[in-house]
């Protein structure tokens, strides 16, 4: 069983993460922590683990972002299973042990669990599993795709052959929502557990925490890469693409929802991408099954104009006993 752990500028976690890390009740593990250039005392914490716990494997490289961080420690796996841990997370005793255990029991090439999400300086809530049931990948990835919920590489099991012919997109980040559609694609039956054995951590200094300071137009052209995913895997008139599809599209529509609630800025590029994604997925939007007449038409007033899709959502928080409910995405 490996476990990955990309690093960069984690030195106030690490220790707290690979304490827990090592502290599995499934004890068979290859450990490799992968430093990302880190230019503070990161790779000097974890190398102090590796010196008392022969498990730990420290790989260093130049700062080259997440997803190179993550394909370096897949050229290294040694293990039948491989989960990925991120550095200023931590996991439950029993994390990989339940994960396992669903997937032994079930035969699954991957499995999904989920995460308990807890702020810089308190505790995660951790839950036992009660249940495991399985599902084609395709209806899995439609269903993270749909509800915006799964889309992080962490808090997931893969068998070790999942990722023969898969690797992150170098070079962009959002890295866990491009894997997906291949991640998916090579696996044969996925298994979803209750059990809730990863804390991930929320502070100010986070990838994900920067990403809503700043929304960033490279996660527009992740998602344009998925939708030509779609289209190629399943046709371009296929119910399935379309569902991908107008799952991609809330994925971008929610970047801009959430600039009515917080302060924060979009890059200088970003509507312009904005703009092109939607009106490439109109035809999707018009066809969806899912989506309110009132959310639609947000959609289109927004393939015009990202602004005044802001605006609408910054209304409608005003007066959300009356506009907010129409707004609704189904």
């Amino acid at each position: 069983m490996t476990i990955i752990v990309p690093m960069y500028l984690a030195e106030a976690y690490v220790d707290e993460c690979l304490g827990s890390v090592l502290r599995q009740t499934h004890t068979a593990l290859q450990v490799i922590v992968v430093d990302d250039g880190s230019p503070d005392a990161s790779a000097d914490i974890a190398t102090a683990w590796s010196s008392r716990d022969a498990r730990v494997e420290v790989i260093r490289s130049p700062h080259a972002g997440a997803a190179s961080a993550r394909n370096a420690g897949l050229e290294m796996l040694a293990g039948d299973y491989v989960t990925f841990v991120d550095a200023d997370d931590v996991v439950h005793a029993r994390y990989v042990a339940d994960l396992l255990s669903a997937a032994r029991a079930t035969g699954a090439d991957l499995v999904v669990s989920g995460l308990s999400q807890y702020p810089d300086g308190g505790q995660p809530l951790y839950r036992a599993p009660t249940s495991v049931v399985t599902c084609a990948p395709d209806a899995m990835l439609q269903r993270i795709v749909t509800t915006g919920v799964g889309f992080s590489s962490c808090g997931k099991l893969m068998r070790a052959h999942v990722f023969d012919s898969v690797r992150y997109r170098s070079g962009l980040p959002f890295e866990d929502l491009g894997v997906l559609p291949a991640l998916f694609a090579a696996a044969t039956l996925v298994a979803e557990t209750d059990a809730i054995g990863y804390g991930y951590r929320r502070h100010a200094d986070s990838t994900e925490g920067g990403h809503q300071r700043v929304v960033k137009t490279d996660l527009l052209r992740v998602l344009a890469l998925n939708i030509a995913d779609a289209r190629r895997r399943h046709g371009s008139s296929s119910a399935s693409a379309q569902r991908l599809v107008v799952g991609y599209v809330l994925h971008a529509a929610k970047s801009l929802e959430g600039q009515a609630d917080r302060e924060s800025t979009r890059e200088d590029d970003f509507d312009q991408a904005y703009r092109e994604l939607l009106r490439g997925a109109m035809g999707d939007v018009r066809q969806s099954t899912d989506l309110s007449l009132a959310y639609k038409t947000a959609l289109a007033i927004s393939a015009v104009s990202p602004r005044g899709f802001v605006s609408i959502f910054g209304l409608a928080r005003r007066l959300k006993a009356t506009l907010l409910p129409q707004l609704r995405r189904r």
